[in-house]
């Protein structure tokens, strides 16, 4: 920490910087409601401010959000996509952003097949403990779709929200991955409406 209050970034943390913000942020669809234009495989500007200052190393939102713009500036990572007057990364969850390195975005947004060892390793950490928490925590019971009932089971999205809760994840995404995990490593469970991976939807 320099003495006026900001943070001295080497080029190599930048890089790390990049790299976990593209891991983390959650990418999806999303629809302008100014405009009621659709944006694929975009951002949220406040989402990544919300990754960035999850990683605990800035003291401020504006200070994460100054190093934000400095990966946008400094290393070409992403653009403005549903608003041509904007040039820098905003708190705004009314702006989107677009990765510009398209197998990046793509890595961001995938399952655990789409993630590297390192990020993989990382999301392993503490699992056994993250196991438990998830079989005390989710809520079993039974549950109807489409006139067909079935026994003590979950929802996936109240699942996800079980895991945001006790941040097992810093992301909704990231809790699904780990979800996943959890799904292939011990058999924790399986899906009873059809053959789907765990899901932040109303799947059970």
């Amino acid at each position: 920490m320099e003495p006026d209050g900001s943070l001295k970034l080497t080029p190599l943390k930048l890089q790390e910087l990049a790299q976990a913000l593209q891991h983390h942020v959650t990418i999806d669809d999303r629809k302008c409601k100014k405009t009621r234009k659709y944006f694929y495989d975009c951002f949220v500007g406040s989402d990544a401010v919300d990754v960035l200052m999850g990683f605990n190393i800035f003291q401020t939102r504006y200070q994460a959000l100054q190093v934000g713009r400095l990966l946008q500036t400094k290393l070409e990572l992403f653009e403005c996509i549903n608003s041509p007057k904007v040039y820098q990364l905003e708190d705004d969850k009314r702006l989107f952003y677009e990765f510009k390195n398209s197998a990046a975005a793509g890595a961001a947004a995938g399952g655990i097949g789409g993630l590297d060892s390192k990020h993989t390793e990382a999301l392993m950490l503490h699992l056994d403990e993250k196991m438990r928490t998830f079989q005390r925590g989710v809520r079993l019971k039974d549950r109807s779709l489409r006139l067909t009932t079935y026994k003590n089971c979950f929802v996936g999205k109240e699942a996800v929200d079980l895991m945001m809760r006790y941040k097992m994840g810093i992301t909704r995404q990231e809790c699904v991955e780990i979800g996943r995990l959890l799904q292939k490593r011990y058999n924790l469970f399986v899906p009873m409406t059809g053959d789907h991976e765990f899901e932040d939807e109303y799947v059970f």
